[in-house]
């Protein structure tokens, strides 16, 4: 099993660890310094595991306008194959 654990979000002690389901992968590239890659076969899973990878880094109690921090989708894509 997978998993992505987030350390020290805004200087928070408490680590949060994603765990993925099986046939859900996440993979990061060193080249790409904050890119996260997470594929699979069935899309409700990769759709939930990012869905808990973003809710986990909610800002809460603290001005959104100033704390940019976070975990963002910055593309989605899904591809067929015959």
């Amino acid at each position: 099993m997978q998993a992505v654990e987030v350390k020290n979000f805004l200087g928070f002690k408490m680590n949060k660890r994603i765990d993925a389901p099986e046939g859900v992968t996440i993979s990061k590239k060193e080249e790409e310094k904050n890119n996260l890659t997470v594929q699979g076969i069935n899309l409700e899973d990769v759709s939930l595991v990012c869905a808990r990878i973003q809710q986990s880094t909610v800002i809460q109690d603290k001005d959104l306008r100033a704390f940019l921090d976070g975990i963002y989708v910055s593309e989605a894509r899904l591809e067929l194959n015959d």
